[in-house]
């Protein structure tokens, strides 16, 4: 009996013509795709203009070539049983569309390097099988930006993932009038299990502030009424911040000037103007929490500057904290009072009353020491 006789790959010569255009450092990521399954075979990155792959005789691949800046080349390649070399060569066009983007972390919005981009030309795909032919995928490992060449009047889904974080996923429709496409994607962390009936987010284990002035002592009573939402009051709370700078160079010595605009800028426009989204977010993490069945316990502490007796300081903290509650029991029409209701989430609600414990530098003016004691903060319990 004689062995059958093993049959000998073909070298695949491929030449990038116009290499020379691509831009200097940039690279080309050429791939090899089964064409009857979209399976991706094999991928090779390069800089020169020459790649060699070893392909099988008698089969249908798919010829992927992508580089920074130009339209994604697709070709269609049928072997020979007779076949022991092909020379194919590849004229890539500059894209109309240039989709740029960049990879942060949230919400810290910190670059986050090493992740994946997947692209899929979602124009011509029939069936989930063959999505691979029209995907052009591309990591960084030292960076969070990425460039890419796309086509006018034609849609494409953007698929962004890196360990540690939740994928995202958006859809994208080019057009003759857009040129260059700028995004900036945020990550989420994913879940991590920190004991066996609770799962908490990484982003949790630090409180959120809410800052927000909800009455004074000299104002009357119902000045704001219950029913005043979170957002109207930080909305309140940030057309003072001219006011709040001019009283703040007349409690202090000309020395201390230089001092005011950048506390008052760091208050209004990173305390409030930053976080004040930030509860959606917070409440969004904690229902996807809730919805893998686990248990949170959430804490929510209202605090007020000392300005007013004890009695009213607690009043107005139980204010402030009724303000997030009412928040928390709308937020999605009500799903998270369904958990509530279940006993999955259970709410420690703490009026403290004046923050004595948490002075300011020297060089803060009393207006903003009082002005960034009034808070709530929102953590969960470990």
């Amino acid at each position: 009996m004689f062995a059958q006789k093993k049959t000998a790959p073909i070298q695949l010569h491929i030449t990038i013509e116009n290499q020379i255009n691509i831009r200097e450092g940039s690279s080309v990521d050429v791939c090899i795709i089964n064409g009857e399954e979209g399976r991706i075979i094999e991928c090779k990155k390069t800089t020169s203009d020459q790649v060699l792959f070893n392909v099988d005789p008698a089969f249908n691949y798919r010829i992927s070539v992508a580089a920074d800046g130009f339209n994604s080349y697709i070709e269609t390649l049928q072997t020979k049983a007779s076949d022991t070399k092909i020379y194919l060569k590849i004229q890539l066009k500059e894209s109309a569309v240039r989709l740029k983007l960049s990879v942060s972390k949230w919400p810290e919005n910190d670059a986050l390097s090493g992740c994946t981009v997947t692209l899929t030309d979602m124009s011509d795909i029939s069936t989930q099988q063959i999505m691979a032919i029209n995907q052009i995928v591309k990591s960084n490992d030292k960076g969070n930006d990425f460039l890419f060449g796309l086509l006018t009047d034609k849609e494409y889904q953007i698929v962004v993932a890196a360990d540690g974080y939740k994928t995202y996923t958006e859809n994208i429709h080019t057009t003759d009038l857009e040129r260059n496409i700028f995004k900036n994607i945020r990550l989420h962390p994913e879940l991590v299990a920190v004991r066996k009936d609770t799962i908490i987010r990484s982003q949790f284990i630090t409180p959120i502030s809410l800052y927000f002035d909800h009455d004074c002592p000299k104002r009357k009573p119902n000045h704001y009424s219950p029913e005043t939402e979170y957002s109207e009051l930080s909305q309140l709370y940030l057309l003072k911040k001219e006011k709040y700078r001019k009283q703040a160079k007349k409690e202090l010595n000309k020395s201390s000037h230089i001092y005011v605009d950048a506390e008052n800028e760091t208050f209004f426009n990173e305390k409030i103007g930053k976080w004040k989204n930030r509860l959606d977010h917070f409440l969004s993490d904690v229902e996807d929490v809730l919805n893998d069945s686990a248990k949170i316990e959430l804490e929510i502490f209202g605090y007020s500057s000392s300005k007013g007796n004890d009695e009213y300081n607690k009043i107005l903290c139980k204010r402030r904290i009724d303000v997030i509650m009412q928040e928390i029991k709308k937020y999605n029409d009500g799903k998270l009072q369904t958990y509530m209701a279940k006993g999955s989430l259970m709410i420690i609600a703490v009026a403290v009353g004046a923050d004595n414990g948490s002075d300011l530098a020297n060089n803060f003016s009393n207006i903003m020491k009082a002005a960034n004691k009034r808070r709530v903060e929102l953590k969960v319990k470990k």
